[in-house]
């Protein structure tokens, strides 16, 4: 019998984090508003679909993601969709500056620091990470707000070397992290270099 995935996305939105993650019932109890009982039904779910797999030692199972499964890049590319959907509804601001930056560049781009793991206040500045070299006329979006917006940008092959090569930057972006534009593509190459 298959699962609604879109009922178990909670449970995917910690391995946008890391995806090669490994987690138990138990290690997702503080992250989420879930019963361990709910938590550990959910992942038995995903993972009969084979989004997740399992492995157990002693009396602890531990599941990642199963990346043979084509199904399991959809279900975590949803989970960014979730990631961005509330971002967009926690501050009339943000949604604002995000849909400044969308509307002047094709290039896929992220937010992270304080803004994606939802620990902002006042004075935290907006960092957002441009990958590609389309960056015109995004930097003089600062200029429109009381908020510092902190413009990063990289290649896109700078930024897949750096999750092959494991580098401490782009580890620290994805994360926390929020996809913002090139859901599929950042997915992927997370999926094909990490």
């Amino acid at each position: 019998m298959s699962i609604n995935i879109l009922k178990h996305l909670e449970i995917m939105v910690p391995f946008t984090e890391d995806i090669n993650r490994r987690v138990h019932g138990r290690g997702l109890e503080d992250g989420l508003d879930l019963s361990q009982k709910s938590i550990q039904k959910k992942l038995n779910g995903l993972e009969q679909e084979g989004i997740l797999e399992s492995e157990t030692s002693g009396r602890t199972k531990q599941f990642s993601l199963n990346q043979e499964n084509i199904l399991t890049q959809k279900a975590v590319i949803m989970a960014e969709l979730v990631k961005f959907y509330n971002l967009m509804s926690s501050s009339f601001e943000v949604k604002e500056i995000v849909g400044e930056v969308l509307n002047k560049t094709s290039s896929s781009f992220l937010v992270y620091g304080s803004f994606a793991k939802g620990n902002y206040d006042e004075t935290s500045d907006l960092d957002i990470l441009i990958i590609g070299k389309n960056g015109n006329g995004i930097v003089e979006i600062n200029e429109k707000y009381s908020r510092d917006i902190h413009f990063m940008f990289i290649s896109k092959k700078e930024f897949k070397e750096g999750i092959e090569r494991n580098e401490s930057y782009v580890n620290e972006v994805l994360k926390n992290h929020v996809i913002c534009r090139g859901f599929e593509n950042i997915t992927s190459w997370r999926f094909e270099y990490g």
